[in-house]
């Protein structure tokens, strides 16, 4: 039995307890899996790191470290762009939605026209459809303008899963919660992929989750996620309910579901960013520096992981090591890591370097 399908049986077996349980879980594999690095991040004398290709280098020290701690600012999570969802493969679909937006209603229409030209039947209707999400969110039509198009005759049912998507999308994005849901359900009766209908799910998750009804949220996700087959289904829903925890501050159930989650995505940049920082906002935080680590392993100069390194070994008071983490932010553009780095010099009475670095704020 796979680690995965255990989780999924500590869930059915315990029923409405689950969520203790699963701490109580996550607990002892915190404390076995990150035993020995606990142990070396707690002795750190030495830190090498190769920018490019990151090595990173651990050496045991033997002295205390007697630096006291500074005054903090506080982490930043990493941001998600702000995209419109299903912005799609299309790069100049989307940029008909920028020029809708900006007013250029002319220019959207030429863009679309020369899209369509370059399409098949198939793609033609789905761009059909997603063109006129966009005139929706800019306020351009209604929900009406959609819905006749289940008029059309010959419709199949990927056509009918496309109106019934985007419907729920425009009737979420106005609110109208049982309107969506109803739309996101219609779109999953004209689905057998997994993928779309897992889509599907998330949407009508995240409308429960807004609705203040936590736990219908949360089961909503689960019940899928013991029938889905594909990695990257597991991965998003495993992620959504991680997020619920994010939401209302159970850092731990967060962390249960992305350690789960990155079984199966050991290199998803986004995910090891949550799982670090969720570390972070338990006692458990030289498995955040960890994990942050890690993921500079595939993206050396990410600055929000720079600076969150830094944040982390100055709360290990190890400074000399928050300085080169906050230093390297800085030079990747992160302005949070410049204030970070002002307090430390500030506390250690070089006011000239801390002038400096706040007059790049």
């Amino acid at each position: 039995m796979s680690k995965f399908e255990k989780f999924l049986k500590l869930i059915d077996t315990v029923g409405n307890q689950w969520p203790l349980l699963i701490v109580i879980a996550v607990l002892l594999i915190i404390i076995i899996k990150w035993k020995t690095i606990w142990k070396a991040l707690g002795n750190i004398k030495k830190v090498t790191v190769k920018r490019g290709d990151t090595v990173v280098e651990l050496a045991s020290k033997n002295e205390n470290n007697s630096t006291r701690v500074t005054k903090e600012k506080q982490k930043v999570q990493e941001e998600n762009e702000k995209i419109i969802d299903e912005k799609g493969k299309e790069n100049t679909l989307y940029d008909c939605y920028l020029k809708i937006s900006n007013g250029d209603l002319k220019g959207a229409q030429e863009a679309f026209e020369n899209i369509q030209q370059n399409s098949n039947q198939e793609k033609k209707f789905e761009n059909e459809i997603v063109f006129l999400y966009y005139e929706f969110l800019n306020g351009l039509i209604n929900t009406e303008v959609l819905s006749d198009k289940l008029k059309k005759d010959n419709l199949g049912d990927e056509d009918k899963y496309l109106i019934y998507y985007y419907l729920g999308l425009c009737f979420s994005e106005s609110n109208i919660n049982n309107k969506a849901i109803s739309s996101f359900y219609d779109a999953i009766k004209c689905s057998k992929d997994e993928s779309q209908i897992t889509r599907c799910i998330i949407h009508i998750s995240k409308i429960t989750f807004k609705s203040e009804n936590i736990d219908s949220a949360i089961d909503i996700l689960t019940k899928q996620l013991k029938i889905v087959e594909l990695d990257n289904s597991k991965v998003i829903l495993l992620k959504e309910i991680g997020n619920i925890y994010y939401e209302t501050k159970n850092y731990t159930q967060q962390i249960a579901f992305l350690e789960m989650a990155l079984e199966f995505a050991i290199n998803d940049t986004s995910l090891l960013f949550d799982l670090a920082y969720a570390y972070s906002q338990t006692s458990f935080n030289n498995a955040s520096i960890f994990h942050y680590l890690n993921l500079l392993n595939f993206r050396p100069k990410h600055s929000l992981a720079l600076n969150n390194i830094g944040v982390g070994f100055k709360e290990q008071k190890m400074p000399m090591y928050a300085v080169n983490y906050y230093k390297r932010a800085i030079e990747n553009g992160n302005s949070l890591a410049a204030g970070n780095l002002s307090y430390i010099y500030i506390d250690s009475g070089f006011e000239k370097e801390a002038n400096e670095l706040i007059d790049i704020l």
